[in-house]
């Protein structure tokens, strides 16, 4: 009953904060771990959200990958280990060996977010991720109405 008591009012609180939105106004919204993401997290594992970083809206569908850090560059893990996010914007990575990892999510029309995230055999970590838009500037001389990518 708690779980679908709290999955409820996270669902009215993004939907509310959504009409705000088409009505010109920024709602702030501050991400709480949902009881049941924190109950059941264990040792190794990674959790979290991904939200937009201006609206506090969640990003569905986002791609959350694991990667080593190394001199300026991230290399992934192998095998990989990832998500996608899901309607809520949350993910999990389970059974992840303790260490220090660069946490990646991507989405189309967002700028790429790196997190450095360092886990130890006693905890697991929640993460939230805000991402920010990507905007696209056409050249001056390309034609009124026309899309640029």
């Amino acid at each position: 009953m708690t779980r679908i008591l709290t999955s409820y009012l996270l669902t009215i609180s993004v939907a509310v904060a959504a009409l705000g939105a088409c009505r010109g106004q920024v709602p702030r919204i501050e991400p709480r771990p949902l009881p049941e993401l924190v109950a059941e997290l264990a040792p190794g594992d990674l959790a979290g959200f991904v939200l937009d970083s201006v609206t506090g809206l969640p990003i569905a569908n986002a791609v959350i990958t694991l990667g080593k850090d190394s001199s300026a560059h991230v290399v992934p893990l192998a095998p990989p280990v990832g998500a996608v996010a899901d309607s809520l914007g949350r993910f999990r990575l389970r059974a992840i060996h303790p260490g220090v990892y660069t946490l990646v999510a991507r989405f189309i029309g967002y700028h790429t977010r790196l997190v450095s995230v360092r886990l130890t055999d006693s905890t697991g970590a929640i993460v939230t991720l805000g991402l920010g838009r990507a905007y696209f500037s056409c050249p001056a001389n390309m034609p009124k109405g026309a899309l640029c990518y």
